[in-house]
């Protein structure tokens, strides 16, 4: 079925169907025939200014316009939605902190780091190991094992986000590792470079690092867990009280961490001695009184 768009120096659409005078009258299609399956664009007639398209193309300009008019509702739309979703989660601080460890761990062959963030879940067995001193080393354990149940992973930012001041900035701000005055420093940048926003640091290793190592958090930050209508899930917020404004000229611990001291255990010390030195306790030497002279026998005194 088609329809003609024609002029108004020339005669109706109508006067134009079933005649033959050099005006390129299109017949019906026939439903099996191809030419009902795709319809040609344009047809021209051989001597009239009229143009006949098919109906096709109103149906598909208009499905154009609606997605036209979806897409600038939904720009409109959007910025709105988007400050409500920053306080959709909750946080609730996590009470074993100890059971988590933060490290800078190595990407590939790279002298980069990324941050990954290890749970200890179940007592089965270790999922890393901290060797003494700072910085501190750090064995992943988890990853010569089935980890399964047994510890948690979080590599990326569908499992950890910053949160400042009860808001949730996951979508403001990357966590990243910078290498700087031979340290890894743990920090969040924006991640628009127009947005205003400054870049915090939340914490480091002290020292320059090769391998996996630990990350010290600042005292300002710390580990929450991502709630939603009072349940608790799996995302972890690094997160602080602190406003912004005043995050971002806090750097660094207020006292730096001490190096692992591993104790000594004191050497057993000797009995003491309950016998001369010279002796030994099998063979006790007798002590023997001196021989002293009668009162009745006087001494020589000259030379025999």
């Amino acid at each position: 079925m088609y329809t003609t768009i024609q002029t108004p120096s020339l005669q109706r659409a109508e006067d134009l169907r079933g005649k033959t005078d050099g005006v390129a009258c299109i017949p019906m299609p026939s439903p099996r025939s191809p030419a009902a399956r795709s319809p040609p664009s344009l047809i021209y007639p051989a001597d009239r200014e009229s143009i006949v398209f098919p109906v096709t193309q109103p149906i598909a300009l208009l499905s154009r316009l609606s997605m036209l008019t979806a897409a600038i509702a939904f720009s409109l739309v959007s910025p709105i939605v988007r400050p409500a979703t920053a306080n959709l989660f909750d946080a609730n601080d996590i009470e074993n902190p100890e059971d988590f460890a933060l490290i800078a761990a190595p990407v590939g062959q790279t002298n980069r780091h990324q941050l990954l963030i290890v749970e200890q879940l179940s007592d089965t067995r270790a999922c890393w190991g901290e060797l003494p001193g700072v910085p501190t080393e750090i064995e992943p354990l988890l990853l010569s094992f089935d980890f399964s149940g047994v510890c948690g992973r979080m590599s990326d930012s569908n499992a950890y986000s910053v949160r400042v001041a009860g808001e949730d900035l996951g979508l403001r701000y990357a966590l990243r590792i910078r290498s700087r005055n031979d340290d890894a420093i743990l920090v969040a940048t924006p991640l628009r470079r127009d947005s205003g926003l400054p870049e915090l640091e939340l914490g480091r290793t002290y020292g320059p690092i090769d391998g996996f190592a630990k990350i010290y958090l600042n005292s300002a930050w710390r580990l929450a867990r991502r709630s939603y209508q009072g349940r608790t899930l799996g995302h972890v917020y690094l997160t602080s009280d602190y406003p912004i404004d005043q995050l971002r000229y806090i750097t660094g611990n207020m006292s730096v961490p001490t190096a692992t001291i591993i104790p000594i255990e004191p050497e057993e010390t000797a009995a003491p001695l309950d016998f001369p030195l010279w002796g030994t306790p099998t063979q006790p030497i007798e002590l023997t009184e001196p021989i002293r002279p009668s009162q009745n026998e006087a001494p020589s005194l000259n030379p025999r």
